[in-house]
């Protein structure tokens, strides 16, 4: 018998990053918390010489696969049937783009604003997207109607507006390879897509409104995405061509065993008495990667003076090592201050609260996040 009734919703989400692929089914019903039945998370493993972009189709397969075979009957089981609706999947960098940037609408007399007016600018606007890349939303996040920030314009007499969108586009031919995927695996052609980190700010946004200014740093393993929220609004979003996975590299090449980076943040990277090559690369990367980093947040400060509260997204395993490199003196300086920054990694509990009684536990953050979102969506 169900557990939620008749009215509800079941969709399979689906996160695909640099390090892994996960995938959950989650129930959904208006007014309620979503509940996340099931969760599985897949690494992504290359072979020695082979290039992500062909793992990634392995993870794939083999993530929907155990979504299937092992939540199917937990599905089936709290909401009576296994079957779902809809099938939302995010990518992160490297295989998405999204911007922020601003449309001017201006004429000579006086008009209302309305939703056809929105429509129109974007028929008007002629945006191409990149070669291999998809566009796959754009939205108005803010309105400026005759230079003041306005929440509702619909029905406003204005001169001129300005549209500030957000856009995101996704890499085409890993697009299909999830599409194809999940058509086999979950028999399903209602398939949505997005940009991770745009949902991400949406939850954080609603579940948190005191916290107005931030930044979220989702660190994956061959790249990374930031996104820079001041006053409640999305100000920038930003992508970096590294991860961590550097680190693991370097490990594996000197025959180093244990873990890529190390998890006490006492230390500077590792313990240089146990491998001075391994020391002294890892080194290396770290000061590249830091330079990144600062490049990137750099960019940002230019904008907006950057939040002191940075939500950190990142694998389990390297989250200390990463607090321990942003706090580096380096980066601090962006902030114009010696005092740290406040650095709040996103962990598998905290968001608990906020889905139905009964969810997996330990919760996945990356799917309770995706959860949430789609239920933003559900009941909106």
């Amino acid at each position: 018998m169900s557990l939620f009734g008749t009215k509800t919703e079941r969709i399979a989400v689906i996160d695909v990053r640099s390090s892994s692929i996960g995938a959950a089914y989650v129930a959904l019903k208006k007014d309620t918390p979503p509940s996340v039945v099931y969760t599985v998370r897949v690494p992504i493993e290359p072979h020695a010489t082979e290039p992500l972009s062909e793992a990634v189709p392995r993870a794939i397969e083999k993530a929907l696969s155990q979504l299937v075979k092992e939540g199917s009957p937990l599905m089936h089981t709290a909401v009576g049937s296994a079957s779902v609706s809809k099938v939302f999947v995010t990518f992160t960098a490297p295989w998405q783009k999204s911007t922020v940037f601003s449309r001017v609408i201006e004429k000579d007399k006086p008009f209302t604003f309305t939703h056809q007016t929105i429509a129109e600018s974007n028929r008007e606007s002629g945006q191409e997207d990149e070669p291999g890349m998809k566009r796959v939303s754009e939205q108005v996040i803010a309105t400026v109607l005759n230079g003041y920030e306005v929440p509702n314009p619909f029905g406003k007499k204005i001169k001129r507006a300005e549209l500030i969108m957000l856009s995101s586009a996704l890499d085409k031919t890993l697009m299909e390879t999830v599409a194809v995927a999940v058509r086999k695996a979950l028999h399903q052609h209602h398939i949505e897509f997005n940009a991770f980190l745009p949902e991400a700010y949406a939850v954080f946004r609603d579940l948190y409104p005191h916290q107005r200014d931030f930044l979220v740093l989702d660190i994956g393993n061959e790249a990374s995405d930031v996104l820079l929220a001041k006053h409640g609004l999305l100000i920038a979003l930003d992508g970096m061509k590294h991860g961590v996975a550097e680190m693991g590299r370097i490990a594996r090449a000197v025959g180093f065993s244990s873990p890529a980076v190390p998890h006490d943040a006492s230390v500077n990277v590792v313990n240089t008495d146990r491998n001075a090559d391994f020391s002294a690369k890892v080194q290396s990367a770290e000061t590249a990667w830091l330079a990144e980093v600062r490049a990137s947040l750099g960019a940002l400060a230019k904008q907006e003076p950057l939040s002191r509260t940075v939500f950190l997204i990142a694998e389990e395993n390297v989250k200390d090592f990463l607090r321990h490199l942003l706090d580096a003196p380096e980066l601090r300086a962006l902030w114009l201050s010696d005092e740290p920054i406040t650095i709040l990694p996103v962990l598998a509990g905290q968001f608990a609260p906020f889905l139905a009684e009964g969810s997996v536990q330990p919760a996945d953050p990356v799917l309770a996040i995706l959860a949430l979102a789609s239920n933003k969506s559900f009941e909106g």
